[in-house]
């Protein structure tokens, strides 16, 4: 007698995942791609970086996610220490020389808005990933370089575009050197 489990059948799989983990991990490739492509289209130059000295990715969940896989796949290539701050205040070590990546995917995530006018304030330099919302409104109105990541995905694919985007800028041609 044969019998099967869960992780045999994709219907059942499908029953016990009300969050839809099975098509987020499925379309991660998918994702990916997309981020590279996004990364590419971007439009900043590595002279309005110059001088950088640390780079903080602030962000929560999978937006905090992202930076952590970035730093962890990038680390033997960077050539300035990266943190992710998962806080409402940077590290106290930011400052004019700092880039700050924010991400949020939904753009209103009270932490990263927060650690953002904390950067305003600190005069980093400074980058967004979001789909809209208060940080993109806060982007704009700052001038602050703007990657617009795709609407109406899963919440979980928000760690998947970030971190194609990320890696695009560390490897991409706009930027060669010790930035993402």
């Amino acid at each position: 007698m044969e019998t099967t489990t869960v992780l045999d059948d994709v219907e059942k799989i499908r029953a016990t995942d009300p969050g839809n983990m099975y098509n987020s991990i499925f379309d991660f490739p998918e994702q990916l791609s997309d981020g590279l492509k996004i990364g590419q289209k971007w439009q900043i130059t590595k002279s309005e970086f110059a001088g950088i000295k640390n780079i903080v990715v602030v962000g929560m969940g999978g937006s905090a996610i992202a930076g952590d896989m970035v730093r962890s796949l990038l680390t033997p290539r960077l050539l300035v220490p990266l943190q992710v701050c998962r806080h409402y205040a940077l590290p106290e070590y930011v400052d004019d020389q700092t880039l700050v990546i924010a991400c949020s995917y939904s753009g209103s995530t009270e932490e990263t808005l927060a650690a953002f006018n904390d950067a305003l304030t600190r005069k980093a330099m400074m980058v967004a990933l979001t789909t809209g919302g208060p940080l993109k409104e806060l982007a704009d109105l700052n001038s602050i370089p703007t990657a617009i990541l795709p609407t109406g995905e899963d919440i979980q694919a928000d760690s998947n575009y970030l971190l194609g985007t990320g890696a695009y800028r560390q490897r991409g041609p706009a930027l060669e050197g010790p930035v993402l």
